[in-house]
């Protein structure tokens, strides 16, 4: 596939971003819909768990840029062109 490197690295996160996303509405909409709230028995989230899982999710996502950051600083100390002086 003759794509440009720009639009293949946006296809990809669009795609993984539509994975991740699509179970959400669908939760919310369960936990927010009496019937099927109670055959679930499942309750709405409070806004202070709101902001627990977010911290959560933000403290994921650091970790993952930190870990990105040290591979590749560490790869470019490891390249073939460092090792050869």
């Amino acid at each position: 596939m003759n794509v440009p490197r720009e639009r293949e690295i946006i296809l990809r996160c669009f795609h993984t971003i539509s994975l991740a996303c699509t179970p959400c509405p669908a939760g919310l909409g369960a936990m927010y819909t009496p019937w099927i709230s109670e055959v679930l028995d499942i309750q709405p989230i409070t806004p202070q768990h709101w902001m627990e899982l977010l911290g959560m999710a933000l403290t994921v996502l650091v970790a993952m840029e930190l870990h990105k950051t040290i591979r590749r600083r560490l790869a470019g100390k490891c390249s073939p062109d460092s090792l050869a002086d």
